[in-house]
């Protein structure tokens, strides 16, 4: 009861206040404040941002050079800006802005793209004919993970933060060891933090010194709102992350806009020139950076490459030197497609594998047989050959890589029968049953002979036909194969055009090619398992397995007949007919195949489609780039939640170079990207590492301010809802004079309003780049959490200003805290720096000692015993 009445007498106690009269005193208020020279405190802030500059760029560059070797996500984005270089398409989840720009400088500082360095493992050295370019690749990221530093002082300023708060802030960011480990190599992080802070900055200038006073719209107005959707527009197109960034403004911007529409003294004429410059300027000017990129990407990258077998085969047509290019030449000639493609029993072909590992179907021969009289078929495994550079032209064959690669299409008895009327064999159409025979081998591709109990995938076998063609009944419908086409209206089977899943008859299952790389093959045992026998895999790739796979609906069971080795068709049977029935055993000769073509460029055929229009390349990389990220999924050593964030449960290791002798081993780092196995050689007992992870003053500081901050907005709210009030102010939007001549606003009051209205923009920035995390099912690392981290150091500036203005402390009690504040933060930078920079070999017991918190786990297994 008290406690209503103490209420009713809050409430009552509380003048009526207008609230656009408020605004007014307020402002009037806020310029009667005794300030100085206001270009003196521009200068003084210049000033201190070329401070900053500098000291971010002598951190970020000490010793870049180190290490030599492939770092993290330089395995990746190094390949990537080779690829570019080459003109060779390449598929990555993210978007390609970022790439471009270190191709882009590695080809001004003599990347060619033809070096003999191949991005295969991390830790790998770089040769000195490639070091230039790639220091340069890493000095871009340096100068962008730089400008993070002053932009954070700028921001801090811009909300009216004090000079020696805003500083401390900066130094939040400066001396972070995350941050200062991804700006150091090729990540798009660093790139990704810029674009996000100078748009925030940009929104904010917008915002806090334009439109606090009135609506008016000059152009100065106009070019900072052109720049905020140029960084969105950026941002977005580095990393999907950027949408981050998109959602801050974008919530900022609606909720401002609401707030011009309450006020009376605005036309609405005026809202409305508000709403279209927010529309052209936030959402016309980023979607066209945006689909210019994609544009340059897809110009750039044009030609046939490892990222083909992703795309369909109207975006595989626009690829020059893909096999569906409509530049590749036909056959004989020949324009009339529907003369030249249709396939017939008895024509010989290469099966090409359509998604995720791009590849044709091959078998593999042994090369040690145990015994002299081991029937063929214990010679011979399934598997598929990677595209080199993922198309099919860039490969010259020999006869033998034809015929290794190339299959005859039986009926289902092993005869071909010719068709009376048209004196030829009957064409392939949707539901054919056929045969897979090997041309090198003339044995039959099958699946288990035997019913099994396990559950699929289930491995692949050879059989070999009695010389009439003939086979047991166990094994007539293990080698029986049924050709369904997918997304085709016409029942025709064609060369290149028919997207086709290959069924066995006996399992019900499909062909599916997997990501699972051979190292060792030998002949399977009833289907079952595949012992080992050491294979050579090729430099340009490798050889994966090839299985009959539960699903067939899977997308990696879509194969397509890549190429027209031998036509048995009547209307262009022109290579030698092959008399494919007749199979042979053992020793004695394959199916005839001279005069087959060695190369296959001659009978590529022109597309029944049109190529792939700008928006539907964008809309389908879209697709994929979404589907390969839900599928990223599994368990990590270094991965970790979001929940383990906020207080550094524990880093990732990015690189180590153990001092090991040359004869016991390479020397190979590694990296939470990839696992090696320690070499078994002597080792030293000192090693050098790079391991992410944060300052943890810095770090746990910012976490706290972030609880700080939503606790003080939800007390200052809930004041308000009584009708608290600390000033006639409070009632209006508008920014706290505090803190504006870097001091005590002269009011004699701290208004909470401003405070809360800079800091939602900046608490919003580290929900949306921070909650969504925990409904994503993906493996994640701590690197994810870095673009949040720098809106947290945003609000523990903030928070720390507004704290020190509301218990009255004087300026200079103010910055002696700032002072004692960032010497903590400095030291925690020192302690951890040898695992930022990775330049100082470390003894085991040396890294125990770096280790502030018993959860964090640096690799150890280089190390010798002790």
């Amino acid at each position: 009861m008290m406690d209503t009445q103490r209420g009713v007498v809050e409430k009552q106690s509380t003048p009526e206040v207008d609230v656009n009269s408020a605004r007014k005193d307020t402002i009037l208020l806020r310029d009667n404040v005794k300030k100085p020279n206001s270009a003196l405190q521009v200068n003084a802030d210049i000033s201190c941002a070329v401070l900053l500059v500098f000291f971010a760029l002598a951190i970020r560059l000490y010793k870049f050079t180190h290490p030599r070797h492939i770092v993290f996500d330089e395995i990746h984005f190094g390949k990537f800006a080779k690829l570019y270089l080459q003109r060779k398409y390449f598929f990555d989840v993210h978007p390609p802005l970022g790439k471009l720009l270190f191709a882009v400088v590695g080809h001004w500082t003599g990347l060619t793209g033809n070096e003999d360095f191949h991005f295969d493992r991390i830790g790998l050295e770089y040769p000195d004919s490639i070091l230039l370019p790639i220091l340069c690749m890493r000095l871009l990221s340096i100068v962008c993970g730089a400008m993070h530093v002053p932009l954070v002082f700028a921001i801090l300023r811009t909300v009216h933060c004090q000079r020696h708060t805003a500083l401390l802030g900066a130094t939040l960011t400066l001396l972070d060891t995350a941050l200062n480990t991804t700006a150091r190599i090729i990540t798009l992080d660093a790139m990704l933090i810029l674009c996000i802070l100078a748009a925030v900055w940009c929104h904010l200038i917008v915002t806090h010194r334009f439109e606090r006073k009135s609506a008016a719209m000059p152009w100065q107005w106009w070019g900072w709102l052109t720049a905020c959707g140029t960084w969105l527009g950026l941002a977005v197109s580095i990393k999907f992350v950027g949408l981050g960034a998109v959602a801050v403004i974008g919530v900022d911007t609606a909720f401002r806009l609401w707030d011009l529409l309450g006020d009376r003294h605005v036309a609405i004429s005026a809202v409305g020139m508000h709403v279209l410059a927010r529309i052209l300027c936030l959402v016309v000017v980023p979607a066209c950076i945006y689909v210019g990129v994609f544009a340059v990407h897809f110009a750039v990258a044009n030609h046939s490459g490892p990222g083909d077998s992703f795309m369909s085969r109207e975006f595989q047509s626009s690829l020059i030197g893909n096999g569906f290019h409509s530049s590749q030449g036909t056959l004989n000639g020949s324009k009339d497609i529907a003369d030249a493609v249709p396939l017939a029993f008895g024509s010989v072909v290469t099966i090409r594998h359509m998604y995720g590992t791009p590849g044709w179907l091959t078998v593999h021969p042994h090369s040690d047989p145990t015994s002299p009289d081991a029937s063929p078929a214990a010679r011979w495994t399934g598997r598929f050959v990677p595209c080199v550079a993922g198309t099919r032209s860039d490969v010259e064959h020999t006869s033998e890589t034809a015929l290794a690669q190339s299959w005859a299409l039986l009926p289902p008895d092993g005869h071909i029968a010719i068709n009376a009327s048209s004196g030829s064999p009957s064409e392939l159409r949707h539901g054919s049953f056929v045969r897979l025979q090997h041309s090198a081998s003339a044995l039959l591709l099958a699946g288990p002979a035997v019913s099994v109990t396990r559950k699929p995938p289930y491995a692949l076998r050879m059989i070999a036909p009695e010389p009439d063609g003939k086979l047991s009944v166990q094994d007539t419908g293990a080698a029986m194969w049924k050709i369904e086409l997918l997304g085709q209206a016409e029942n025709k089977i064609r060369v290149r055009t028919s997207l086709i899943r290959l069924t066995h008859v006996d399992t019900g299952h499909a062909l599916q090619g997997t990501d699972e790389a051979l190292v060792a093959v030998s002949a399977p045992v009833d289907g079952l398992k595949t012992p080992g026998t050491a294979v050579l895999e090729p430099r340009e790739g490798k050889n994966y397995r090839v299985v009959l796979g539960a699903n067939v609906m899977d997308i990696s069971g879509g194969w397509h007949f890549d190429s027209l080795v031998v036509s048995r068709a009547g209307a262009h049977g022109q290579g030698a007919g092959a008399d494919t029935h007749g199979a042979q055993r053992g020793d004695q000769a394959a199916p005839d195949t001279a005069g087959v073509a060695t190369s296959t460029s001659q009978y590529c055929m022109p597309t029944l489609h049109s190529a792939a229009t700008l928006l539907d390349k964008i809309v389908e990389v879209h697709a994929q780039s979404f589907a390969r990220s839900a599928d990223l999924a599994g368990s990590h050593q270094y991965g970790s939640r979001p929940s383990e964030w906020l207080f550094l449960h524990d880093g990732v290791s990015y690189y180590h170079h153990p001092c090991e002798p040359a004869a016991a081993g390479n020397g190979n780092g590694v990296s939470s990207e990839q696992e090696s196995t320690p070499s078994t050689g002597l080792r030293c007992d000192k090693g050098a590492q790079i391991f992410l992870i944060g300052n943890i003053v810095g770090w746990w500081l910012a976490s706290a301010s972030v609880g700080v901050y939503f606790l003080l907005d939800f007390v200052y709210s809930s004041r308000r809802q009584r009708g608290c009030y600390e000033h006639a102010g409070d009632t209006e939007h508008v920014i706290s004079t505090q803190g504006m001549d870097g001091g005590q606003s002269g009011c004699g009051v701290v208004c909470s309003v401003g405070f809360q209205r800079a800091g939602r923009v900046l608490a919003l920035g580290w929900v949306v780049h921070y909650v969504p995390f925990f409904a994503m099912r993906r493996l994640l690392f701590l690197h994810h959490y870095l673009p949040a981290l720098v809106f947290a150091h945003l609000l523990t500036a903030l928070v720390l200003d507004h704290v020190l203005g509301s218990v009255g402390l004087s300026r200079g009690a103010g910055r002696a805290v700032c002072v004692g504040v960032a010497a903590c933060i400095a030291t925690g930078f020192v302690t951890l720096a040898p695992l930022s920079y990775g330049h100082a070999p470390l003894t085991p017991n040396e890294v125990d000692g770096l280790l502030l918190r018993s959860t964090w786990t640096p690799r150890r297994e280089f190390y010798g015993k002790p």
